[in-house]
């Protein structure tokens, strides 16, 4: 239902005013859920389901979220630097490969109860989990003028992520 009847601080014409608009639960009893899906490049994907039930008073919900993600990466860069007479001074060469490894997973679910037709009480509770590893392997050559290795650096780096959380309400 709306209220289009302005009060009298507002002008009648609709040039200002305030429109309440009141909309009904329109839910229906029974079941409802959904399924999803992605693929993308990169050995990378994730998929959600949902579902929910209610009956006349309890509605109840879960939901469940799980995302992959596996990522190489190749890495190149050479340059040249040069003397102020043109001729190159030294080469520097970097090889990079990194590696991004996670997975991640979200579970929520509930259940709500209809006190009367504004109110109702309920209950959630949600967790969600995060593993990942990323690694990364550097390799440095400085050259000289005759592309003789005179330093050289190396880093390996190795970087494991692990979160957990897990959350309640009560409304």
């Amino acid at each position: 239902s709306s209220d289009l009847n302005p009060s009298s601080r507002y002008r009648p014409d609709g040039t200002g005013g305030i429109i309440n608009i009141v909309l009904k639960k329109n839910a229906l009893a029974g079941w409802n859920s959904s399924v999803t899906g992605n693929i993308a490049d990169g050995n990378r994907y994730n998929g959600a389901v949902t579902a929910n039930y209610k009956n006349d008073h309890w509605n109840y919900f879960l939901s469940a979220r799980y995302r992959s993600n596996n990522q190489t990466r190749l890495g190149f860069l050479q340059r040249d630097y040069y003397s102020g007479n043109g001729l190159i001074n030294n080469h520097y060469d970097r090889h990079t490969t990194s590696t991004n490894l996670s997975q991640s997973l979200f579970i929520s679910g509930g259940v709500t109860c209809d006190i009367n037709a504004q109110d109702q009480v309920g209950v959630s509770v949600s967790t969600y989990q995060l593993n990942s590893q990323f690694d990364q392997v550097l390799d440095k050559e400085f050259l000289d003028t005759f592309k003789l290795l005179y330093s050289d650096y190396d880093r390996v780096l190795h970087s494991p992520e692990s979160q957990r959380q897990l959350d309640a309400d009560i409304f």
